[in-house]
């Protein structure tokens, strides 16, 4: 998973796609809600982290947003905490290791 680096570390950067810059037809608004998640998973540049900070920073319905979201990604994270008994792991396991050949007669 990628991390918001700091800018001007170009080394670190790499594999961070920037968001374009482009705003969509319905405005930065819509822009900003649809990278929401890539902003909380700190998927983005540090340039466009900043620009996502200033947004929410002045805009009430995105911040709004922001909040639902962190809430789901909490109640995701807690509802998601408990690991699955050993037997139905090792079953998992087996059959997700598990090679099928399948041949077609012509």
């Amino acid at each position: 998973m990628s991390r918001n680096v700091p800018s001007g570390d170009a080394d670190a950067a790499e594999g961070i796609e920037p968001i374009p810059h482009a705003v969509s037809e319905g405005g930065e608004c819509d822009h900003v809600v649809e990278h929401l998640w890539e902003y909380l998973d700190s998927e983005m540049t540090e340039d466009d982290a900043a620009r996502m900070r200033a947004h929410l920073a002045h805009c009430s319905p995105c911040l709004a947003e922001l909040s639902l979201d962190e809430l789901v990604r909490q109640l995701l994270r807690r509802s998601c905490a408990d690991r699955a008994p050993e037997t139905l792991r090792a079953r998992l396991y087996a059959q997700f290791s598990a090679t099928a050949v399948i041949t077609r007669e012509a």
